[in-house]
């Protein structure tokens, strides 16, 4: 990014004075308002791929709810997803696995789509979801074990 300096310093028969460049103001503007479009398009594309991969995980078998964790508030960048699930080993490992793959994919791929390289997602298999998290931690969440169950009473 190449600016013209905010100010110029001019001087005519022996006076100084500085004149701001308004050419530079509104470059300067420009590239703010560049970066906080980048900025909420990057949230709002991670925010609907989070939301994607929560269903995903949440139709793989023996999962019983997919919560996304965010470990700042109003980032979407660093997530942790919480999967529910009772099932023991060696099937908790397989279904652990099956996860990881989908949570990397993802990542990998806002990596690619955004320009970013900071998305870090988590992957953690849960017997219960920890309760001590604020409301504005949970940023997608799903229950679509229960709602297959629901739907075919």
């Amino acid at each position: 990014m190449i600016l013209s300096p905010a100010k110029t310093t001019a001087a005519t028969k022996g006076k100084t004075s500085q004149v701001v460049n308004s050419i530079a103001d509104m470059a300067l503007i420009k590239n703010i308002i560049t970066l906080f479009s980048e900025l909420d398009a990057s949230k709002k594309s991670g925010s609907a791929e989070i939301e994607n991969l929560v269903n995903s995980l949440a139709q793989l078998p023996d999962v019983e709810a997919v919560r996304a964790v965010s470990h700042q508030p109003d980032d979407v960048h660093e997530v942790t997803f919480e999967i529910l699930s009772h099932i023991e080993p060696p099937q908790r490992r397989e279904l652990f696995a099956q996860a990881l793959v989908l949570v990397r994919e993802t990542e990998w791929m806002l990596c690619d789509t955004t320009n970013e390289d900071d998305w870090d997602f988590g992957t953690q298999m849960v017997r219960t979801f920890p309760t001590f998290l604020t409301k504005n931690q949970v940023i997608a969440s799903s229950y679509a074990q229960r709602e297959r169950l629901q739907a075919a009473s």
